[in-house]
């Protein structure tokens, strides 16, 4: 099974491996059909980039993702919906307000008590338990992939960096109640984004207006606003909603605070300067893979192999440097169904998929070639590459494995 995008010709005939699912959890496409032409122009319409398949170059090749959307996560992502629809319910009337105005009213709403109430905060901390043991868990070697539609901007996308949040926190040492509470703060981090207007949302950041992006910005300051009732209960849920967007050099938002690249933390630093809380820097670098990973307005999904190497860029200026390299350290540079494509020689522009690792040499993976330079399928055939010191690969630029 390998992640590849929707709109690319060889998956014809391959089978869907996975079912594919609207942000709702409505399923667009059951596992077990045929790619076909028509078949995958109507799943473009419905606003899908990337699909799981079976076919011939990925025989043997187990690439899942990170989130299980269609079985056992079902349950979580269920219940993130309901505790949106309760906040919804209160907080409609606040979403078309200035930020100022919107804050002062959210702040004195009884959401975080509505949500007790319903029953919705109970459902989400109960299926929270079973998700921080399966995260925690997830076999990296193919790096952490996603399946969620563009639009699937809150419910996917937050399942996704709770996800990994508990796969770093676990790393770095987090203990059961840490990642519990770490695993709700990350599927709360955008929950600002409710009272951004969905057009905002899926307009690419770079086509906003000034307004416009002022407006998303402020989903850090709404989001904590709609969790304020948890300030004393639950500190990490409001502040993650606040910091996940502030970066180590101050140049973040809203409050460009600085941290210091760093996962202990010292004595030394100043009161009257206070840092990044270390699980708003945790759920950062979560959620920037996360994105990168995934489709967005205007942007194709990267690889976990292109996305590492960006993920390495950022460190130091925007993400914590420690924190990036000890999530960097769970999965490897070629990560199996990567594809690749070949760089020089008799292979030179051929494809091929990341199909093992070779212990002794981690930048020589085993690939399988599955198309020629023309993009024309051929018969699989394997290349060890650390026996073959003549070939180069590089990611395949747009390609989503």
């Amino acid at each position: 099974m390998r992640r590849a995008h929707i709109a690319d010709p060889l998956i014809q005939g391959a089978v869907l491996a996975r079912d594919l699912r609207a942000p709702s959890g409505e399923v667009l496409a059951r596992a077990g059909m045929t790619m076909t032409p028509r078949g995958t122009r109507a799943l473009g319409a419905h606003g899908v980039d990337l699909c799981f398949v079976e076919d011939g170059a990925s025989t043997g090749v187990h690439a899942a993702p990170i989130v299980d959307a269609a079985q056992a996560d079902a349950p979580l992502l269920g219940a993130l919906r309901e505790a949106c629809a309760v906040v919804w319910r209160l907080a409609e009337g606040a979403a078309g307000r200035p930020t100022s105005r919107a804050v002062q009213d959210l702040r004195a709403m009884p959401i975080i008590g509505a949500l007790d109430t319903s029953g919705a905060m109970d459902a989400l901390r109960a299926a929270v338990a079973g998700f921080v043991v399966r995260a925690a868990q997830h076999d990296a070697s193919a790096g952490f992939l996603t399946e969620r539609l563009r639009a699937d901007d809150l419910f996917g996308h937050s399942a996704g960096v709770a996800a990994l949040t508990v796969r770093i926190g676990a790393d770095i040492g987090f203990q059961e109640a840490d990642l519990a509470s770490a695993a709700l703060a990350a599927l709360t981090h955008d929950l600002g984004l409710l009272m951004v207007t969905e057009d905002i949302r899926q307009t690419p950041a770079e086509q906003r207006t000034p307004a416009q992006q002022r407006r998303y910005e402020d989903h850090t300051i709404l989001g904590r606003a709609l969790l304020a009732g948890l300030e004393h209960r639950q500190p990490a849920l409001p502040l993650v909603a606040l910091e996940h967007h502030e970066e180590q050099s101050g140049g973040g938002y809203p409050a460009g605070i600085t941290g210091g690249n760093r996962l202990l933390r010292g004595a030394s630093a100043s009161a009257s300067a206070r840092p990044i809380a270390l699980i708003s820097e945790v759920v950062a670098v979560a959620d920037r893979y996360e994105r990168l990973v995934s489709p967005a307005p205007g942007k194709a999904a990267l690889s976990p192999a292109a996305a590492r190497r960006v993920l390495s860029q950022e460190a130091g200026a925007c993400l914590n440097a420690e924190v990036v390299g000890r999530f960097l350290d769970l999965f490897p540079q070629w990560p199996v169904g990567t594809e690749v494509v070949f760089a020089g020689g008799p292979l030179d522009g051929a494809r091929g998929l990341v199909v093992a690792l070779d212990p002794s040499m981690a930048d020589r993976p085993r690939v399988r070639l599955f198309a020629d330079r023309h993009g024309q399928p051929v018969d699989p055939v394997e290349v060890a590459l650390a026996r073959e010191p003549e070939f180069a690969i590089a990611v395949a630029d747009g390609q989503a494995a």
